[in-house]
């Protein structure tokens, strides 16, 4: 992990080098093109480096917990809906 965090880290430098890297002579859009191009790529590889090391800082063992609660939650959900169903039923039932 720690190897592909110190990757994209890289990656973000090298597309900043590459806003300038190319010389274009006489075409003003063409490297305005290049240079936001650059920028937006260093951009998403510096919020990628972000983003996983906020998800890998979780220890596993709190994401099986968090897993589990949910799990639970979802479990509840469904036998809370499925007595309210029969309950309904039982009130319907011509004699």
């Amino acid at each position: 992990m720690r190897r592909v965090l110190k990757f994209l880290a890289w990656k973000a430098d090298w597309w900043e080098a590459r806003r300038v890297a190319r010389e274009v002579a006489g075409n003003d859009r063409l490297a305005e093109g290049l240079f936001a191009y650059a920028h937006e790529q260093a951009n998403l590889q510096c919020q990628l480096k972000d983003k996983f090391e906020v998800l890998w800082k979780m220890p596993l063992e709190d994401m099986d917990r968090e897993i589990e609660a949910e799990s639970d939650a979802d479990e509840e959900d469904s036998e809370d809906s499925s007595s309210e169903d029969s309950s309904e039923d039982d009130e319907n039932v011509d004699i």
